[in-house]
């Protein structure tokens, strides 16, 4: 196959929509109405060609709610009846909390801080209060730039979406084990992109009623945290939580956000498993697909002892939203979420299967996880490479401080292209590699294989498919 050649300029008139006040758009009667003339599709056709920016950007609401499987089918009454029922959900968690937190209704002997009685109220009040703190560390920082999220009113938003769902969702005994550093970020985006498609009331009278009960301005924090929750669910969640293992379970208790990045060389057990779903995976992406499509720069950094999830960790939890800006963020999750959707029919480069043992289970939720966003693995192989250019030459500390730096080197629409472009490629290296490789196995028993089923996963051991160059769409 022929390489592309990514051009940062290559969305020019996306960056130039983008530019403008799209995030202070709203949902104006006339789109309702192309909406309702033709379905579903203008929603996911808009996601598809990376066209919600500009005027069609208050769309986006709409379209990440089809997208997320919130709605469904093709009339918008239709969609507002099936918002209004999951809706309830969030009203209900608010409600049940406030009940919880009313002291006036509660019993004064059980519920007091001299209480002992694990029934205590009063402590489930500490521990929500303490949550509470630890989520408004970072949503008092979130997005700081951006007007639109960045009002007292928007981040008490964001704290109570993040809190709710923390609550009912990843409850824990201590704060920090619930919510993590990170999960602000995906909120805020998510956020922006409701607060973007609510209603602009004092519309035409004939879509005035239907607009409010898909968009109005009163269902966007529960809509935030719809979204929110589905998003967690793509292969999120495992990404932000610690092994079982004890290596992760220590790093974890000296890091906000999960394991440390940690020398192969220093930790114990080097040749054992990865010790979390998240450390596999950047196993995976650097050791499988960087290396088969660019050794040179697989080996540059192996050589400088970069470990890949120094910069991978940030890129697979957050989904880019530190490189690029928020606006170049939602265009990039337009893509990113519109190929989950379509559930691609065409074979990816998966996971390889190993025997059972102790890192099954990690690599078997690294690899359901990269099957629920089955474009980021190759994102992040694609984001890597457009920085060969900059890495070659560098030493360990230049490398590490590109790496780390919030400076894209390619747009949004060329990162998404060359991401299918590799996915394409690699798909069918790897399914000539899995014919070598059953055939070696077959000589050799006991040797993992590649495979394009889905399961489990092996160690970085197991070995790569062997991918063309020309597969990273460079």
């Amino acid at each position: 196959p022929t390489a592309a050649v990514l051009d940062p300029d290559a969305d020019t008139s996306i960056s130039s929509a983008m530019s403008g006040d799209g995030l202070n758009s709203k949902l104006s009667a006339d789109l309702v109405s192309r909406v309702s003339r033709s379905g579903a599709s203008l929603l996911t056709d808009l996601a598809d060609q990376g066209l919600l920016c500009g005027e069609m950007a208050p769309l986006r609401r709409l379209s990440w709610a089809y997208l997320f499987g919130l709605i469904s089918g093709d009339s918008p009454e239709a969609w507002a009846d099936s918002l209004d029922l999951q809706r309830k959900r969030y009203t209900d968690l608010v409600d049940e909390y406030k009940r919880q937190t009313n002291v006036r209704t509660l019993d004064p002997n059980v519920c007091n801080p001299l209480a002992r009685t694990p029934e205590n109220p009063y402590n489930q009040m500490q521990a929500s209060e303490e949550l509470l703190r630890e989520i408004w560390k970072d949503v008092e920082r979130t997005f700081s730039e951006v007007e639109a999220l960045s009002s007292a009113e928007s981040r008490k938003t964001l704290q109570r979406i993040l809190f709710h769902w923390c609550r009912a969702v990843n409850p824990a005994k201590a704060a920090c084990d619930s919510y993590r550093q990170g999960m602000n970020e995906l909120a805020a985006v998510v956020l922006a992109a409701c607060k973007t498609g609510e209603y602009a009331e004092g519309s035409w009278e004939n879509t005035e009623a239907t607009g409010q009960r898909l968009c109005g301005r009163q269902h966007t924090e529960a809509d935030a945290f719809l979204m929110f929750s589905k998003l967690m669910e793509m292969g999120l969640r495992p990404m932000f939580m610690p092994g079982s293992s004890p290596i992760a379970a220590a790093a974890a208790k000296r890091s906000p956000i999960g394991e440390l990045p940690r020398s192969r060389a220093a930790a114990a057990g080097e040749t054992g498993p990865p010790p979390s779903a998240i450390l596999a995976r950047c196993s995976f992406i650097f050791d499988t697909i960087i290396k088969g499509v660019d050794p040179r720069l697989h080996a540059h950094l192996r050589k400088l002892e970069i470990e890949p999830q120094v910069f991978l960790l940030r890129w697979l939890r957050l989904l880019f939203c530190r490189e690029y800006s928020l606006e170049e963020t939602l265009h990039l999750w337009d893509g990113l979420l519109h190929d989950a959707f379509r559930a691609p029919t065409e074979a990816s480069l998966r996971y390889p299967v190993v025997p059972k043992g102790p890192g099954e289970a990690v690599w078997r939720e690294a690899a359901l996880c990269a099957e629920k966003l089955p474009l980021l693995d190759f994102m992040a192989a694609a984001f890597l490479r457009s920085m060969r250019s900059d890495l070659a030459g560098l030493d360990e500390t230049d490398c590490l401080r590109r790496l780390l730096a919030a400076r894209p080197a390619v747009s949004t629409t060329a990162l998404l292209s060359a991401a299918r472009k590799l996915r394409e490629t690699a798909a069918s290296a790897g399914e000539s590699a899995e014919e070598t490789a059953d055939s070696s196995a077959s000589r050799s028993p006991g040797i993992p294989t590649p495979t394009h089923s889905s399961g489990g996963a092996s160690s970085v051991s197991a070995p790569s498919p062997a991918l063309p160059r020309a597969a990273a769409g460079f």
